[in-house]
């Protein structure tokens, strides 16, 4: 199962860097959605069902409860609802990206006795937030994604 959170991992960081490399960084991990051509719209909504769904067997056999099945039901939700701009959506969105990260963030500092991978990944990223005034919520939501695959992979 180990190979699974690899996978999920994988899949995040070249897609990402897929997305720097092209256009630059997003100001959000969502935001590349906008910046993908229309043709290549469904790449993201495959980008966030895709690492949703190879983490989530590694992440119950390790973990069984509701955290990482709200976790990772949070980020495919948030690849359906990919178009965060308009009004209908913006809030499904959201609230799926909140519900996606906070379930992960719970996980890590109630369930396993790994709390401090969380607080160096967003110490390290709120440095970067803080440098980067314009890609803030990108390297919050890259803290929250590596510091999630490292703490499943480590737990």
């Amino acid at each position: 199962m180990s190979a699974l959170i690899i996978i999920s991992a994988a899949i995040f960081l070249v897609y990402m860097v897929a997305i720097i490399v092209r256009y630059g960084f997003p100001a959000s991990v969502s935001d590349s959605f906008y910046l993908l051509p229309l043709k290549w719209n469904a790449a993201f909504t495959l980008f966030c069902v895709s690492v949703a769904m190879t983490l989530l067997p590694a992440w119950l056999e390790k973990s069984p409860g509701p955290l990482p099945f709200l976790s990772c039901a949070g980020l495919a939700f948030v690849g359906v609802a990919a178009k965060f701009r308009d009004d209908f959506v913006e809030k499904a969105h959201v609230w799926a990206a909140l519900l996606c990260g906070g379930a992960a963030q719970a996980w890590i500092v109630f369930c396993t006795p790994f709390w401090y991978v969380s607080l160096v990944f967003f110490l390290a990223c709120g440095w970067l937030a803080w440098r980067k005034r314009k890609q803030r919520i990108f390297w919050l939501e890259t803290a929250a994604f590596l510091s999630t695959f490292l703490t499943v992979y480590l737990f």
